[in-house]
Protein backbone atom coordinates (compact mmCIF):
# COMPACT_ATOMS: atom_id res chain seq x y z
CA UNK A 1 0.00 0.00 0.00
CA UNK A 2 1.09 3.56 -0.55
CA UNK A 3 0.40 4.54 3.09
CA UNK A 4 3.06 4.83 3.73
CA UNK A 5 15.67 7.95 4.14
CA UNK A 6 18.06 5.84 3.26
CA UNK A 7 20.50 6.89 6.01
CA UNK A 8 23.75 5.76 4.18
CA UNK A 9 26.00 5.63 6.78
CA UNK A 10 29.52 7.84 6.00
CA UNK A 11 32.43 5.73 7.19
CA UNK A 12 35.56 8.05 5.93
CA UNK A 13 37.70 7.15 8.44
CA UNK A 14 39.83 10.23 10.00
CA UNK A 15 42.89 9.08 10.67
CA UNK A 16 43.56 10.83 13.63
CA UNK A 17 41.20 7.96 15.40
CA UNK A 18 43.67 5.40 14.43
CA UNK A 19 41.74 1.59 14.41
CA UNK A 20 44.19 -1.67 15.57
CA UNK A 21 45.65 -3.16 12.62
CA UNK A 22 47.98 -5.46 14.19
CA UNK A 23 49.04 -6.39 17.74
CA UNK A 24 50.85 -3.49 18.23
CA UNK A 25 48.51 0.05 18.06
CA UNK A 26 49.76 2.07 15.15
CA UNK A 27 49.92 5.93 16.98
CA UNK A 28 49.42 9.10 15.08
CA UNK A 29 52.74 11.80 15.62
CA UNK A 30 50.88 14.61 14.28
CA UNK A 31 47.91 16.27 13.54
CA UNK A 32 45.98 17.36 9.44
CA UNK A 33 46.21 14.09 7.86
CA UNK A 34 42.70 12.26 6.62
CA UNK A 35 41.99 8.73 5.20
CA UNK A 36 39.50 7.00 3.16
CA UNK A 37 40.34 3.76 1.57
CA UNK A 38 37.87 0.78 -0.39
CA UNK A 39 38.78 -1.85 -1.79
CA UNK A 40 37.78 -1.53 -6.31
CA UNK A 41 36.17 -4.00 -8.67
CA UNK A 42 39.20 -4.88 -10.20
CA UNK A 43 40.99 -5.67 -7.34
CA UNK A 44 42.94 -2.47 -6.84
CA UNK A 45 42.64 -0.36 -3.97
CA UNK A 46 41.72 3.40 -3.91
CA UNK A 47 43.11 6.03 -1.21
CA UNK A 48 42.59 9.61 -1.01
CA UNK A 49 42.08 12.19 1.33
CA UNK A 50 43.31 15.69 2.79
CA UNK A 51 46.70 16.18 4.37
CA UNK A 52 49.01 19.56 5.60
CA UNK A 53 52.06 18.74 3.63
CA UNK A 54 53.28 18.83 -0.20
CA UNK A 55 54.13 14.54 -0.28
CA UNK A 56 53.00 11.74 1.36
CA UNK A 57 54.34 8.07 1.59
CA UNK A 58 51.76 5.49 1.05
CA UNK A 59 52.72 1.85 2.37
CA UNK A 60 50.14 -0.97 2.64
CA UNK A 61 50.96 -3.87 4.91
CA UNK A 62 49.33 -6.87 6.02
CA UNK A 63 48.78 -8.27 9.62
CA UNK A 64 51.93 -9.15 10.31
CA UNK A 65 53.38 -5.67 9.72
CA UNK A 66 55.22 -6.77 6.13
CA UNK A 67 55.07 -3.83 3.55
CA UNK A 68 53.98 -5.15 0.15
CA UNK A 69 53.05 -2.05 -1.91
CA UNK A 70 54.25 1.61 -1.24
CA UNK A 71 54.57 5.29 -3.33
CA UNK A 72 54.88 8.68 -2.78
CA UNK A 73 52.06 10.78 -3.98
CA UNK A 74 51.46 14.61 -4.56
CA UNK A 75 49.17 17.04 -2.14
CA UNK A 76 47.54 19.45 -4.47
CA UNK A 77 46.80 23.16 -3.56
CA UNK A 78 44.01 21.91 -1.56
CA UNK A 79 45.62 19.91 0.30
CA UNK A 80 43.97 16.66 -1.48
CA UNK A 81 45.46 13.35 -2.40
CA UNK A 82 44.66 10.68 -4.51
CA UNK A 83 46.21 7.27 -5.29
CA UNK A 84 44.47 3.89 -6.74
CA UNK A 85 47.37 1.22 -6.67
CA UNK A 86 47.77 -1.58 -9.17
CA UNK A 87 45.17 -4.73 -8.96
CA UNK A 88 46.23 -6.75 -6.82
CA UNK A 89 45.73 -10.75 -6.31
CA UNK A 90 42.91 -12.42 -5.03
CA UNK A 91 44.67 -13.94 -2.25
CA UNK A 92 45.98 -10.16 -0.91
CA UNK A 93 42.60 -9.60 0.40
CA UNK A 94 42.49 -12.13 3.55
CA UNK A 95 39.83 -11.61 5.91
CA UNK A 96 41.09 -9.90 8.86
CA UNK A 97 42.55 -11.67 11.98
CA UNK A 98 41.22 -9.06 14.59
CA UNK A 99 37.96 -7.63 13.10
CA UNK A 100 34.97 -9.43 10.81
CA UNK A 101 34.30 -6.00 8.84
CA UNK A 102 38.06 -5.50 7.69
CA UNK A 103 40.36 -6.96 5.33
CA UNK A 104 43.78 -7.71 6.68
CA UNK A 105 45.38 -4.84 5.02
CA UNK A 106 47.06 -1.98 6.97
CA UNK A 107 46.76 1.49 4.90
CA UNK A 108 49.89 3.86 6.17
CA UNK A 109 50.06 7.35 5.23
CA UNK A 110 53.32 9.55 6.43
CA UNK A 111 53.99 12.49 5.92
CA UNK A 112 58.05 12.68 5.48
CA UNK A 113 60.08 13.53 8.59
CA UNK A 114 56.04 14.33 9.80
CA UNK A 115 52.99 13.32 11.06
CA UNK A 116 51.93 9.33 10.65
CA UNK A 117 48.10 7.95 10.78
CA UNK A 118 46.65 4.62 9.32
CA UNK A 119 43.56 2.59 9.06
CA UNK A 120 42.58 -0.71 7.71
CA UNK A 121 41.28 -1.53 4.34
CA UNK A 122 37.10 -1.95 4.94
CA UNK A 123 35.50 -5.24 3.42
CA UNK A 124 31.94 -4.24 1.69
CA UNK A 125 31.18 -7.36 0.39
CA UNK A 126 28.64 -7.33 3.23
CA UNK A 127 27.99 -3.68 3.73
CA UNK A 128 26.89 -0.84 1.87
CA UNK A 129 29.54 0.73 0.23
CA UNK A 130 29.96 4.39 1.47
CA UNK A 131 30.90 7.50 -0.29
CA UNK A 132 34.12 9.28 0.19
CA UNK A 133 33.96 12.82 1.76
CA UNK A 134 36.79 13.31 -0.89
CA UNK A 135 35.24 12.96 -3.89
CA UNK A 136 34.39 16.49 -4.27
CA UNK A 137 38.04 17.20 -4.64
CA UNK A 138 39.18 14.69 -7.43
CA UNK A 139 39.57 16.12 -11.12
CA UNK A 140 36.84 16.96 -13.17
CA UNK A 141 34.36 16.58 -10.35
CA UNK A 142 31.01 18.09 -10.63
CA UNK A 143 28.65 18.68 -8.17
CA UNK A 144 25.44 17.18 -8.35
CA UNK A 145 22.83 19.78 -9.87
CA UNK A 146 19.73 20.22 -7.69
CA UNK A 147 16.66 18.35 -10.12
CA UNK A 148 14.25 21.62 -10.75
CA UNK A 149 10.85 19.70 -11.07
CA UNK A 150 9.22 23.28 -12.41
CA UNK A 151 10.92 21.84 -15.55
CA UNK A 152 9.07 18.83 -16.10
CA UNK A 153 5.79 20.89 -15.36
CA UNK A 154 5.23 20.53 -11.28
CA UNK A 155 7.18 21.40 -8.78
CA UNK A 156 5.93 24.51 -6.80
CA UNK A 157 3.66 25.34 -9.67
CA UNK A 158 1.96 22.06 -10.10
CA UNK A 159 -1.44 21.79 -10.99
CA UNK A 160 -3.07 19.88 -8.30
CA UNK A 161 -6.01 17.61 -8.60
CA UNK A 162 -7.98 19.12 -5.99
CA UNK A 163 -11.45 17.99 -7.75
CA UNK A 164 -12.03 14.34 -8.08
CA UNK A 165 -9.75 13.94 -11.75
CA UNK A 166 -9.50 11.10 -14.22
CA UNK A 167 -6.34 9.86 -15.01
CA UNK A 168 -7.31 8.72 -19.01
CA UNK A 169 -3.97 7.68 -19.68
CA UNK A 170 -4.06 3.99 -17.72
CA UNK A 171 -6.34 1.39 -19.90
CA UNK A 172 -8.22 -0.34 -17.96
CA UNK A 173 -7.04 -0.38 -14.63
CA UNK A 174 -7.62 -2.96 -11.95
CA UNK A 175 -5.42 -1.83 -9.01
CA UNK A 176 -3.04 1.17 -8.07
CA UNK A 177 -0.02 1.42 -5.60
CA UNK A 178 1.19 5.16 -4.29
CA UNK A 179 4.11 6.23 -2.55
CA UNK A 180 4.54 9.64 -1.28
CA UNK A 181 6.38 10.95 -4.33
CA UNK A 182 5.60 8.05 -7.47
CA UNK A 183 2.66 5.94 -8.55
CA UNK A 184 1.84 2.76 -10.38
CA UNK A 185 -1.32 1.70 -11.90
CA UNK A 186 -2.26 -1.82 -13.00
CA UNK A 187 -4.14 -2.73 -16.02
CA UNK A 188 -6.03 -5.93 -16.53
CA UNK A 189 -3.90 -7.19 -19.33
CA UNK A 190 -1.01 -6.79 -17.24
CA UNK A 191 -0.44 -3.12 -18.58
CA UNK A 192 2.14 -1.65 -15.40
CA UNK A 193 2.30 2.11 -15.53
CA UNK A 194 3.70 4.39 -13.81
CA UNK A 195 4.63 8.28 -12.76
CA UNK A 196 5.89 10.42 -10.53
CA UNK A 197 9.35 11.08 -8.90
CA UNK A 198 12.03 9.17 -11.25
CA UNK A 199 15.48 10.25 -9.46
CA UNK A 200 16.02 6.60 -8.44
CA UNK A 201 14.46 5.11 -11.39
CA UNK A 202 11.65 3.98 -9.32
CA UNK A 203 9.50 3.71 -12.49
CA UNK A 204 11.75 3.83 -15.38
CA UNK A 205 15.97 4.19 -16.82
CA UNK A 206 15.47 7.66 -18.06
CA UNK A 207 17.08 10.07 -15.83
CA UNK A 208 13.96 12.31 -16.38
CA UNK A 209 12.74 12.89 -12.73
CA UNK A 210 9.14 13.53 -13.54
CA UNK A 211 6.83 11.16 -15.75
CA UNK A 212 3.57 11.59 -17.14
CA UNK A 213 1.21 8.40 -16.57
CA UNK A 214 4.13 5.71 -18.79
CA UNK A 215 3.62 2.40 -19.55
CA UNK A 216 6.62 0.71 -17.90
CA UNK A 217 6.15 -2.99 -19.13
CA UNK A 218 3.16 -5.38 -20.10
CA UNK A 219 3.02 -8.90 -18.16
CA UNK A 220 -0.09 -10.79 -17.71
CA UNK A 221 1.64 -12.85 -14.64
CA UNK A 222 1.14 -9.23 -12.29
CA UNK A 223 -0.74 -10.25 -9.32
CA UNK A 224 -0.08 -7.32 -7.31
CA UNK A 225 2.20 -3.99 -7.03
CA UNK A 226 3.64 -1.88 -4.40
CA UNK A 227 5.24 1.48 -4.51
CA UNK A 228 7.90 2.34 -1.54
CA UNK A 229 10.42 4.95 -0.78
CA UNK A 230 12.37 5.28 -3.80
CA UNK A 231 11.14 2.04 -5.01
CA UNK A 232 8.61 -0.09 -6.81
CA UNK A 233 7.66 -3.81 -6.55
CA UNK A 234 5.47 -6.57 -8.27
CA UNK A 235 5.16 -10.19 -7.36
CA UNK A 236 3.67 -12.51 -10.11
CA UNK A 237 1.58 -15.48 -10.01
CA UNK A 238 4.35 -17.78 -9.76
CA UNK A 239 5.24 -16.31 -6.62
CA UNK A 240 8.10 -14.05 -8.06
CA UNK A 241 9.27 -10.83 -6.78
CA UNK A 242 10.22 -8.28 -9.00
CA UNK A 243 12.00 -5.36 -8.06
CA UNK A 244 13.62 -1.38 -9.51
CA UNK A 245 14.50 1.39 -8.80
CA UNK A 246 16.87 2.08 -5.73
CA UNK A 247 17.29 -0.99 -4.03
CA UNK A 248 19.89 -0.72 -1.26
CA UNK A 249 17.66 -0.35 1.82
CA UNK A 250 16.29 -3.89 0.73
CA UNK A 251 19.31 -6.01 1.32
CA UNK A 252 20.33 -5.56 -2.72
CA UNK A 253 22.91 -3.07 -3.87
CA UNK A 254 21.24 -2.59 -7.03
CA UNK A 255 19.96 0.77 -8.47
CA UNK A 256 18.14 -0.20 -11.90
CA UNK A 257 14.82 1.26 -13.63
CA UNK A 258 14.37 -1.97 -15.01
CA UNK A 259 12.40 -4.91 -12.91
CA UNK A 260 14.92 -7.06 -12.13
CA UNK A 261 13.92 -10.56 -10.12
CA UNK A 262 14.68 -10.44 -6.13
CA UNK A 263 15.78 -13.70 -4.77
CA UNK A 264 16.68 -12.90 -1.33
CA UNK A 265 13.58 -15.13 -0.19
CA UNK A 266 13.55 -18.91 -1.49
CA UNK A 267 10.03 -19.16 -1.19
CA UNK A 268 7.05 -17.94 -3.58
CA UNK A 269 5.29 -14.83 -2.55
CA UNK A 270 1.64 -14.88 -2.29
CA UNK A 271 1.32 -11.38 -0.78
CA UNK A 272 3.33 -7.99 -0.52
CA UNK A 273 2.30 -4.58 1.85
CA UNK A 274 5.36 -1.98 1.29
CA UNK A 275 5.23 1.90 3.44
CA UNK A 276 8.70 4.03 3.19
CA UNK A 277 11.79 1.74 3.19
CA UNK A 278 10.35 -0.91 5.01
CA UNK A 279 8.06 -4.37 3.14
CA UNK A 280 6.22 -7.12 4.39
CA UNK A 281 5.79 -10.44 2.44
CA UNK A 282 3.93 -13.23 2.57
CA UNK A 283 4.49 -16.60 1.10
CA UNK A 284 2.16 -19.05 0.20
CA UNK A 285 3.06 -21.47 3.19
CA UNK A 286 1.81 -18.41 5.08
CA UNK A 287 5.56 -17.86 6.33
CA UNK A 288 6.59 -14.29 6.71
CA UNK A 289 9.37 -11.85 5.98
CA UNK A 290 10.40 -8.35 6.01
CA UNK A 291 12.96 -6.05 3.51
CA UNK A 292 14.06 -3.23 4.72
CA UNK A 293 12.44 -1.17 7.48
CA UNK A 294 12.98 1.37 9.84
CA UNK A 295 16.47 3.01 9.61
CA UNK A 296 17.27 5.75 12.52
CA UNK A 297 17.68 3.43 14.71
CA UNK A 298 20.59 0.40 15.56
CA UNK A 299 23.25 2.21 13.04
CA UNK A 300 25.92 -0.62 13.47
CA UNK A 301 23.18 -3.22 12.41
CA UNK A 302 22.11 -1.26 9.70
CA UNK A 303 25.15 -0.53 7.78
CA UNK A 304 24.96 -4.80 6.52
CA UNK A 305 22.84 -5.93 3.94
CA UNK A 306 22.15 -9.18 5.62
CA UNK A 307 20.25 -7.11 8.10
CA UNK A 308 17.93 -5.55 5.53
CA UNK A 309 16.00 -9.08 5.35
CA UNK A 310 14.65 -11.36 7.60
CA UNK A 311 11.94 -13.94 8.52
CA UNK A 312 9.66 -13.21 11.27
CA UNK A 313 9.02 -15.66 13.25
CA UNK A 314 5.33 -16.72 12.96
CA UNK A 315 3.64 -19.00 11.16
CA UNK A 316 -0.19 -19.82 9.23
CA UNK A 317 -0.15 -16.19 8.49
CA UNK A 318 -2.86 -14.84 5.42
CA UNK A 319 -2.26 -11.02 5.30
CA UNK A 320 0.10 -8.70 6.05
CA UNK A 321 0.70 -4.85 6.76
CA UNK A 322 3.91 -2.40 7.28
CA UNK A 323 3.35 0.68 9.46
CA UNK A 324 5.62 3.09 10.43
CA UNK A 325 7.22 1.34 13.63
CA UNK A 326 5.90 -1.77 12.89
CA UNK A 327 5.11 -4.72 10.66
CA UNK A 328 1.55 -7.03 11.06
CA UNK A 329 0.54 -10.05 10.37
CA UNK A 330 -3.10 -11.68 10.16
CA UNK A 331 -3.17 -15.17 10.80
CA UNK A 332 -5.21 -17.76 9.85
CA UNK A 333 -7.03 -18.24 13.01
CA UNK A 334 -8.16 -14.62 13.07
CA UNK A 335 -5.81 -12.86 15.36
CA UNK A 336 -3.45 -9.86 14.48
CA UNK A 337 0.26 -10.04 15.59
CA UNK A 338 3.22 -7.51 15.17
CA UNK A 339 6.77 -6.94 15.45
CA UNK A 340 9.21 -4.44 15.86
CA UNK A 341 10.31 -2.98 11.95
CA UNK A 342 13.88 -1.68 13.34
CA UNK A 343 16.97 -3.40 11.40
CA UNK A 344 18.52 -5.23 14.17
CA UNK A 345 21.32 -7.15 14.42
CA UNK A 346 20.11 -11.25 13.32
CA UNK A 347 17.69 -12.39 10.11
CA UNK A 348 15.01 -13.41 12.53
CA UNK A 349 12.29 -11.04 14.68
CA UNK A 350 9.90 -12.39 17.46
CA UNK A 351 6.26 -11.25 16.38
CA UNK A 352 3.72 -10.89 19.85
CA UNK A 353 -0.11 -10.97 19.60
CA UNK A 354 -2.42 -8.12 19.38
CA UNK A 355 -4.72 -8.98 22.47
CA UNK A 356 -8.63 -8.65 21.78
CA UNK A 357 -8.51 -9.44 17.98
CA UNK A 358 -10.81 -12.19 16.65
CA UNK A 359 -12.31 -13.30 13.62
CA UNK A 360 -10.36 -11.03 11.60
CA UNK A 361 -10.41 -11.27 7.61
CA UNK A 362 -8.90 -8.15 6.69
CA UNK A 363 -7.18 -5.24 8.41
CA UNK A 364 -4.57 -2.14 7.76
CA UNK A 365 -2.18 -0.32 9.67
CA UNK A 366 -0.41 2.94 9.76
CA UNK A 367 1.43 5.45 12.54
CA UNK A 368 -0.61 8.83 12.95
CA UNK A 369 1.17 10.00 16.86
CA UNK A 370 1.03 6.24 16.94
CA UNK A 371 0.39 3.62 15.53
CA UNK A 372 -3.37 2.40 15.12
CA UNK A 373 -5.03 -0.94 12.83
CA UNK A 374 -8.49 -0.55 11.47
CA UNK A 375 -9.46 -4.52 10.92
CA UNK A 376 -12.78 -6.31 9.67
CA UNK A 377 -14.28 -9.18 11.45
CA UNK A 378 -15.61 -12.21 9.42
CA UNK A 379 -19.34 -10.27 9.63
CA UNK A 380 -17.74 -7.48 7.50
CA UNK A 381 -17.71 -5.08 10.95
CA UNK A 382 -14.93 -3.20 12.08
CA UNK A 383 -12.54 -2.74 15.09
CA UNK A 384 -10.17 0.22 15.31
CA UNK A 385 -6.96 -0.04 18.31
CA UNK A 386 -4.39 2.36 18.92
CA UNK A 387 -3.86 6.08 18.60
CA UNK A 388 -6.92 8.39 17.50
CA UNK A 389 -5.23 11.18 18.68
CA UNK A 390 -5.48 13.00 15.72
CA UNK A 391 -8.94 12.08 15.10
CA UNK A 392 -8.35 10.25 12.00
CA UNK A 393 -11.02 7.92 12.97
CA UNK A 394 -12.91 10.78 13.76
CA UNK A 395 -14.37 12.98 16.60
CA UNK A 396 -16.85 10.05 17.58
CA UNK A 397 -14.10 7.35 18.26
CA UNK A 398 -12.18 7.86 21.47
CA UNK A 399 -8.58 9.41 21.47
CA UNK A 400 -7.47 5.97 22.53
CA UNK A 401 -8.24 2.76 21.94
CA UNK A 402 -6.46 0.74 24.27
CA UNK A 403 -8.26 -2.35 23.10
CA UNK A 404 -10.18 -3.62 19.87
CA UNK A 405 -13.24 -1.34 19.23
CA UNK A 406 -15.87 -1.85 17.23
CA UNK A 407 -16.66 1.25 15.12
CA UNK A 408 -18.65 0.43 12.11
CA UNK A 409 -21.22 2.89 13.39
CA UNK A 410 -19.06 5.58 13.05
CA UNK A 411 -18.28 5.23 9.38
CA UNK A 412 -19.42 8.58 7.40
CA UNK A 413 -20.40 9.22 3.82
CA UNK A 414 -21.75 12.75 2.37
CA UNK A 415 -24.88 13.44 0.63
CA UNK A 416 -25.43 16.69 -1.17
CA UNK A 417 -28.83 17.10 0.71
CA UNK A 418 -28.28 16.28 4.33
CA UNK A 419 -23.99 16.20 4.47
CA UNK A 420 -22.22 13.98 6.54
CA UNK A 421 -23.71 11.37 8.24
CA UNK A 422 -23.12 7.92 9.54
CA UNK A 423 -23.24 5.46 6.92
CA UNK A 424 -24.89 2.48 8.91
CA UNK A 425 -23.93 -0.75 10.95
CA UNK A 426 -24.91 -3.21 8.05
CA UNK A 427 -23.14 -2.36 5.16
CA UNK A 428 -20.34 -5.40 5.04
CA UNK A 429 -16.96 -3.33 4.55
CA UNK A 430 -14.39 -5.79 2.53
CA UNK A 431 -11.53 -3.04 2.29
CA UNK A 432 -9.75 -0.70 4.54
CA UNK A 433 -6.55 1.41 3.92
CA UNK A 434 -4.74 3.76 6.41
CA UNK A 435 -2.48 6.74 6.57
CA UNK A 436 -1.35 9.34 8.72
CA UNK A 437 -4.17 11.44 7.55
CA UNK A 438 -7.33 8.86 7.86
CA UNK A 439 -9.04 5.83 6.54
CA UNK A 440 -10.84 4.95 3.04
CA UNK A 441 -13.38 1.90 3.59
CA UNK A 442 -14.95 0.04 0.81
CA UNK A 443 -18.06 -1.84 1.19
CA UNK A 444 -19.72 -5.06 0.25
CA UNK A 445 -21.90 -2.80 -2.47
CA UNK A 446 -18.68 -1.06 -3.69
CA UNK A 447 -19.55 2.46 -1.84
CA UNK A 448 -16.00 4.18 -0.82
CA UNK A 449 -16.42 5.43 3.00
CA UNK A 450 -14.58 7.00 5.15
CA UNK A 451 -14.23 8.22 9.02
CA UNK A 452 -12.81 11.57 8.71
CA UNK A 453 -13.32 14.16 5.61
CA UNK A 454 -12.80 12.99 1.77
CA UNK A 455 -13.74 14.91 -1.22
CA UNK A 456 -17.57 15.47 -1.93
CA UNK A 457 -17.31 12.80 -4.69
CA UNK A 458 -21.00 12.61 -5.55
CA UNK A 459 -21.88 9.49 -7.14
CA UNK A 460 -17.70 8.94 -7.55
CA UNK A 461 -18.26 6.89 -4.43
CA UNK A 462 -20.30 4.02 -5.70
CA UNK A 463 -19.29 1.00 -7.95
CA UNK A 464 -15.79 1.71 -6.78
CA UNK A 465 -13.72 -1.40 -7.21
CA UNK A 466 -10.11 -0.37 -5.46
CA UNK A 467 -8.93 2.43 -3.07
CA UNK A 468 -5.27 3.56 -2.52
CA UNK A 469 -4.46 6.12 0.29
CA UNK A 470 -1.01 8.59 1.45
CA UNK A 471 -0.87 11.10 3.31
CA UNK A 472 -1.66 13.92 0.84
CA UNK A 473 -3.81 11.79 -2.22
CA UNK A 474 -6.16 9.24 -2.72
CA UNK A 475 -7.16 7.22 -5.47
CA UNK A 476 -9.77 5.00 -6.28
CA UNK A 477 -11.38 2.99 -9.25
CA UNK A 478 -14.91 3.75 -9.67
CA UNK A 479 -17.14 2.12 -12.86
CA UNK A 480 -14.08 1.25 -14.41
CA UNK A 481 -11.64 4.65 -14.46
CA UNK A 482 -9.09 5.89 -12.70
CA UNK A 483 -9.37 8.62 -10.40
CA UNK A 484 -6.89 11.02 -7.90
CA UNK A 485 -7.92 13.79 -5.41
CA UNK A 486 -5.78 15.73 -3.26
CA UNK A 487 -3.70 18.05 -1.89
CA UNK A 488 0.50 17.17 -3.30
CA UNK A 489 1.42 16.72 -7.11
CA UNK A 490 4.98 18.63 -6.04
CA UNK A 491 6.91 15.23 -8.11
CA UNK A 492 3.75 14.79 -10.21
CA UNK A 493 2.64 11.68 -8.00
CA UNK A 494 -0.90 12.31 -8.84
CA UNK A 495 -0.66 11.78 -12.60
CA UNK A 496 -1.43 15.32 -13.82
CA UNK A 497 -0.01 18.51 -15.36
CA UNK A 498 2.89 16.82 -16.03
CA UNK A 499 5.10 17.08 -19.01
CA UNK A 500 8.05 15.53 -20.83
CA UNK A 501 10.67 17.58 -20.51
Amino acid sequence: MGKRTRGMIIMVIIALVIPLISDNQVQAIGAGIGIFAQRNEDNSILVEGLAEASSLNIELRDEDEKAFFSATVQVNKEGYYYLVTPAFKEEVFKESRLSKYNYGIGVYVTIPGGAQAATTLPDYRDRYETPSRYEKYREGYQEPTPVKFEQYGVGSQAIIAKDPTQLKAVDSPVSVAASEAHTLALGKDGQLYGWGKNTNHEISESEMPVLPPTLITTNSKIRKIEAGEKFSLYITTDGELYGWGDLKDLGIKTVTGTPTKITLISEPIADMNAFNRGVALLTNDGNVYQLGGVGWANEDAREFIHNHYRKILIQDAVSVSMSNLKGYALKKDGTLWSWDNSIVEGQTTKAEQIAGFKDIQKFDAANTNNEYIVAIDKNGELWGYGDNSARQLGQKVPSQLNKPTNITNMALRYNKQTGWSAAGKSLNYTSVTLTVNGVLLLTQNKELLTYNTYPRLGDLNKNVSFIENTSRNIFWISGGKLWVWGYDNTYGQQGIGVKVK
